[in-house]
């Protein structure tokens, strides 16, 4: 099992797909597992704006996207398209806010390929990465994968990673509990320490008690 210490001036807080399609109970991508990740997220999100650590929200990008017109916002810019879509309570809840740094992304993809997050994070000197979003075993596996093999240090928030069932394709359904039993146990093995929220807030939160 990979461990290794959290330190706050090394940190980010990656969040992938983590807002209003998929936590508005009417969008045909609603995750329903997303709802308590985000509860659980909010209060290590809050405490990452208040020190300084960069928050980086990636969002699905239309389905006509095409790579010329990748967009990412500057931090201090409220995302027009965050604006759009945050019209569900969770979803406002989790922002943005000036400081965030948000962009769109490839479809059906994790955090690295194709955006700006890996310039983002090297320019500020970040090479540990908090992992949270959706789907579990899909954009935050990938994420998690590329991060390690970019050489990164990678904490990945197991409660804040929402996966879904799978149906079956010719090996019969995979549940929820499953999907994440392989993907935390891989994970552990190979590419990342696995830790609650709640544990990464208090080891963070250790290392800057003066604003507390």
């Amino acid at each position: 099992m990979r461990h290794f210490p959290l330190v706050l001036g090394r940190c980010a807080l990656l969040v992938n797909d983590l807002h209003q399609r998929t936590l508005e109970p009417t969008s045909p991508s609603y995750a329903p597992a997303a709802v308590g990740a985000v509860e659980r997220l909010l209060p290590l999100l809050a405490f990452c704006r208040a020190h300084g650590v960069p928050t980086v929200f990636a969002l699905i990008a239309p389905p006509n996207w095409r790579r010329t017109e990748l967009r990412a916002q500057a931090p201090g810019e409220p995302p027009e398209v965050i604006a759009a879509q945050a019209v569900s309570p969770l979803a406002r809840a989790l922002g943005p806010e000036p400081g965030d740094f948000v962009f769109e992304k490839p479809p059906i993809s994790g955090l690295w390929h194709d955006t700006p997050v890996d310039g983002y994070l090297r320019e500020r000197g970040r090479d540990i990465v908090l992992v949270a979003g959706v789907t579990l075993q899909f954009g935050c596996d990938t994420t998690v994968r590329d991060a390690y093999n970019r050489g990164y240090q990678v904490a990945a928030l197991r409660d804040c990673c929402a996966g879904r069932a799978m149906a079956d394709e010719g090996w019969g359904p995979v549940a929820e509990d499953e999907v994440e039993r392989v993907c935390f146990t891989i994970w552990a093995r190979w590419f990342a320490r696995v830790l609650t929220a709640a544990d990464a807030l208090a080891e963070l939160r250790a290392q800057a008690p003066e604003k507390e």
